[in-house]
């Protein structure tokens, strides 16, 4: 499959589903939206992944996710409360709050705005749906010291507390780290916090290089798109492979980064065509067709 368009390996990435999110930054209407397209449009037996990112004063050390319609408790109840009636019975797999427990067992400002608290009602709430799977996302970086696992574990178990529907973590939301890597780390936190059977959901939107040498997250270059979507990893450690952050979307302006390995680009979560397309060239789907068509050349 030769370089090509942006619109073109858009469309050809399009075949394969990406995980929506449901935040904050989008008004009542459109949040309602949101869950009014899942519930009418899959069938009653299809799982439906979806990522909740709306703590008020959410990516509170970066700051270039920052905005939102949710600026309290009261708000993010009523945000998590619409969610719930929404789909009190569908087949859902929650991934909830992406970043929000890496920052609070190590910042301060995630532990001012009580990012624990509003994970555990989320989960409390969201548990009503007897049918839903909840991955709490954990940030893979709390999972590679022992002294940072400890306090990843015991926050984790402290906000799932019994709730059944807790099935494990996600791991590598909107970043690079190679799926590997992640399932060894997932192996550490299931024993570590003690959660036989838990399993990981890995993010592989944008993994296939793996990370920058300085480990950018931001706009990262020289990154690839990973292995598409799977129900069914054949690793016993992985729930599901997903797309959770779709290729293309801006991490943010990038703006303050220094280590001279991200893309400066729009606003978080707008399409940014420039980093899609490095993504694609050097991803999973070109080399995989490449590699395909070299096989028939040789046979």
């Amino acid at each position: 499959m030769p370089r090509t368009s942006t619109r073109r390996s858009s469309l050809h990435s399009s075949k394969y589903g990406t995980v929506p999110w449901y935040k904050d930054e989008y008004s009542v209407h459109d949040q309602l939206r949101v869950i009014d397209t899942l519930a009418k449009g899959c069938g009653p037996n299809t799982k439906i992944p979806l990522v909740i990112y709306g703590i008020p004063n959410k990516d509170c050390e970066a700051g270039y996710s920052n905005n939102g319609l949710n600026k309290n408790k009261k708000d993010y109840q009523a945000f998590i409360n619409r969610l719930s009636a929404g789909s009190p019975t569908q087949n859902m797999i929650y991934i909830i709050e992406s970043d929000a427990m890496a920052l609070f067992v190590g910042s301060k400002c995630a532990q001012d705005n009580k990012y624990g608290e509003r994970v555990k009602y989320a989960i409390k709430e969201l548990s009503k749906n007897k049918n839903a799977e909840l991955y709490i996302d954990v940030g893979y970086w709390t999972l590679m010291d022992p002294v940072k696992l400890v306090s990843i574990t015991k926050a984790v178990n402290d906000v799932a507390g019994t709730s059944a529907n807790v099935k494990g973590i996600a791991l590598n939301t909107a970043n690079y780290r190679k799926t590997e890597e992640m399932l060894d780390l997932c192996g550490k936190f299931v024993t570590g916090s003690g959660r036989t059977g838990a399993k990981c959901i890995i993010d592989t939107s944008r993994n296939h290089k793996g990370p920058t040498s300085k480990n950018e997250w931001c706009n990262a270059r020289s990154t690839g798109i990973g292995v598409p979507p799977t129900v069914m990893p054949k690793d016993p450690r992985a729930a599901y492979y997903l797309w959770v952050k779709p290729p293309g979307e801006s991490d943010g302006t990038c703006t303050k980064q220094t280590s001279g390995e991200s893309l400066v680009g729009p606003k978080a979560g707008t399409f940014f065509a420039k980093h899609f397309a490095m993504l694609w060239n050097n991803g999973y789907p070109v080399e995989a067709a490449q590699k395909a068509k070299q096989k028939a050349l040789r046979s």
